[in-house]
């Protein structure tokens, strides 16, 4: 038991380590994704200089809980969702095909509600 709480750190440690480097690279790649839209160019998507001045001008606070108060959105609406589909399971067929119409329309339109927000995101900064 003595040899697995080394082990079980280094897990969570890893873990913990992964989750920051992963939520870095999310901020920059949306304003990343952005750039390489507007100016049609890879060289930009990757232009790290010019994607934290662009951040910096948003404000990083200002940028990350407008970040997170878009997934808090997203999350409440696919929870809505989600709960509308468990329910219109215990129709055996109809509920299903339902479902699965519904998820068929709102996918793209979340979709687009996230890029025209990260564009005005971007806008803010420019």
């Amino acid at each position: 038991m003595d040899a697995l709480i080394p082990i079980a750190g280094t897990l969570i440690a890893g873990g913990v380590i992964s989750i920051i480097i992963g939520f870095i690279f999310l901020l920059l790649s949306i304003i990343g994704s952005v750039r390489f839209a507007r100016t049609q160019s890879m060289k930009e998507a990757f232009a790290l200089g010019e994607i934290f001045g662009t951040i910096g001008t948003i404000g990083w606070i200002n940028y990350i809980i407008s970040l997170i108060a878009f997934f808090i959105v997203v999350i409440l609406i696919l929870l809505v969702v989600t709960i509308i589909e468990i329910l219109l399971g215990f129709i055996p067929i109809l509920g299903w095909l339902i479902g699965w119409i519904i998820n068929l329309f709102l996918s793209p339109y979340l979709s687009i509600l996230g890029s025209r927000y990260y564009s005005l995101l971007y806008d803010e900064g420019i």
